[in-house]
This record gives structure tokens, C-alpha cells and sequence, in this order.
């Protein structure tokens, strides 16, 4: 067993769960006023080449409309709940449907109980300090939110002495500076108000919301090119 009370064999699946957000490389974070769109937003998203996506617990009916999710797109898409913010929260939403669960602030009590769900426990941290406490408390993946206020240099920084380190820097994430952080050596990103405009989700423009999801994916597949370069450079 862990030193965290989460034994091997618990951690099986939030490995597997990471493994796929690591080959996703995007999350794409819903926080809506109304849960209507909320399906006709996941097809834009999809159509646009995602296959991960968060629904935030601040979304009225959140917990109804993550069963849906799962029982409409079944492996097709991987789900997440966000803003999760107690364990109760966090057990409801694995119940739900929800594959990985993110709180946005460092939660320490929620790591085990997640885990031990069978789902990825993904808690949010800002500083050095905030992280490594996350990671001793058995964190496989760490929200860096709010990332616009840190930059990709604070990630690749971090990697030096934390070369095993996996964040998913969260917050202005967007085309001109997905690549950065990808090629900073990040495993996912998340992105937000770039897929989901409230003028978009006002009339219904979902092909504006599935163009904004393939110009995120470009982008992320050209910093995965460069910084898989870079590595192949290094070892030659």
C-alpha cells in the first residue's frame, strides 16, 4: 500500500484515465448558466477532435447532464467533472459517469478517495510549494490554474527539478500559446472560454465552437512535433 492509503492495484485505472488525458492532450472545460447546449456543445467538440471534456459542478443539473454524456457517447468521450470541492461531490460525480474529477485549489483529502473510485483525482495548485504537496499526497496529474498569471516558462522551470512531474496548466490557454506549453513538457492542457463564446452558445454556432476546437487541436499537434524534435535532437 501507498503512504497515502491507495494501494497498487487501486491505482490501476487513474493511471489508465491519465494515459488517455495524455494522449488527448486537450480538455475542454464547459461552465455553463444553463445545461441545455450541453449536448449539442460535446458533438461540436468532438467534431472538432476532442475527446475529453470537463463539465464544471457549477453547471446547474451538472450531475444529470455527465450521466447523459456517458450513457450518449459511452468510451467516445472521456468525462470529467470540475470545480469539485468535497468528497461528497467528488463520489457523486465519479457515480455520474465522471472518468477524472478537478478541483480547482488544493484538496488533499479528496486524492485517496478518488483513486480508490477507480477515477483520476486531478487538484488544482499555483505555487511549488502547492504542487510538490499534491504529488506527495499521491497526485498523478495537477491542475496549474490560474495558468495565464504563471506562463509555460514556470512549467518547463518546475520540470527541472521535477523531471516526473505531469501538469495540465488550466486558464488563457488558447491557439497562440497551446504549442508553448505543450513543447514546456505539460501532459494536457484545458481550455475554456476559447471553445465555449457566450455569443457562440447564444446562437447556437456550433460550427464556430468545432472551427475553435480544430485551430486548438493544430496548434497542439504542432507543439507535440516540435518538442517531440527537441527530445529526438537531445539524444542523438
Amino acid at each position: 500500500m501507498c503512504d497515502h492509503g491507495v494501494t497498487s492495484q487501486d491505482l490501476q485505472r487513474p493511471r489508465a484515465i491519465l494515459r488517455l488525458l495524455e494522449g488527448a492532450q486537450l480538455v475542454a472545460i464547459l461552465r455553463l448558466d444553463d445545461p441545455g447546449p450541453v449536448h449539442a456543445l460535446a458533438d461540436a467538440l468532438r467534431e472538432g477532435g476532442i475527446s475529453a471534456l470537463e463539465l464544471t459542478l457549477t453547471t446547474p443539473g451538472a450531475l444529470p447532464a455527465i450521466a447523459e454524456l456517458a450513457r450518449r457517447h459511452g468510451d467516445g468521450l472521456l468525462l470529467g467533472a470540475g470545480t469539485v470541492l468535497d468528497e461528497h461531490s467528488a463520489r457523486a460525480a465519479v457515480a455520474a459517469g465522471a472518468r477524472f474529477v478537478v478541483s480547482p485549489v488544493l484538496l488533499e483529502q479528496l486524492i485517496a478517495p478518488v483513486h480508490s473510485a477507480g477515477a483520476l483525482m486531478v487538484p488544482g495548485a499555483f505555487t511549488p510549494t502547492e504542487i510538490a504537496r499534491a504529488s506527495a499526497a499521491g497526485a498523478l496529474l495537477v491542475k496549474l490554474f490560474p495558468a495565464q498569471l504563471l506562463g509555460p516558462a514556470f512549467a518547463r522551470a518546475l520540470r527541472g527539478p521535477l523531471p516526473d512531474l505531469r501538469l495540465m496548466p488550466t486558464g488563457g490557454v488558447n491557439p497562440q500559446n497551446a504549442a508553448q506549453w505543450l513543447e514546456a513538457g505539460v501532459a494536457v492542457v484545458g481550455a475554456g472560454s476559447e471553445l465555449t463564446r457566450r455569443e457562440w452558445l447564444e446562437r447556437g454556432d456550433w460550427t464556430a465552437v468545432t472551427a475553435a476546437a480544430r485551430a486548438l487541436r493544430r496548434a497542439l499537434r504542432a507543439g507535440a512535433r516540435r518538442a517531440e524534435a527537441r527530445g529526438s535532437g537531445g539524444r542523438r
